[in-house]
């Protein structure tokens, strides 16, 4: 989860580091496969949505909930096994948040 990134905004911007070297498969060591320049814009994405939704989230009773019903509604289909690791995901983005305002 985002729960071992101390810095979320610098880990969005490796993201563009990484989109600018010139490769066609990057060994990411996070899963059993290859990805692509077109897995990192889709980590980008997906991390700009967790960030997106656990802000709009933040003043409700429950935003590590909502954040994770409203990131799995919106990447269903799109990355898998996203209901086993997302309120992690979302309560490591919320807390990052807290800590940076």
């Amino acid at each position: 989860s985002f729960g071992v990134t101390p810095d979320i905004d610098l880990y969005l911007k490796t993201h563009d580091v990484l989109e600018s070297f010139d490769f066609d498969v990057l060994i990411s060591g996070h899963t059993h496969s290859l990805a692509t320049k077109d897995d990192i814009k889709t980590n980008k994405k997906f991390t700009e949505s967790v960030m997106e939704n656990a802000k709009n989230a933040l003043d409700s009773s429950d935003p590590a909930g909502i954040c994770a019903q409203t990131t799995i509604k919106q990447w269903e289909g799109k990355l898998g096994n996203l209901e086993t690791f997302m309120s992690d995901h979302c309560n490591a983005m919320i807390e990052y948040l807290k800590e940076k305002s």
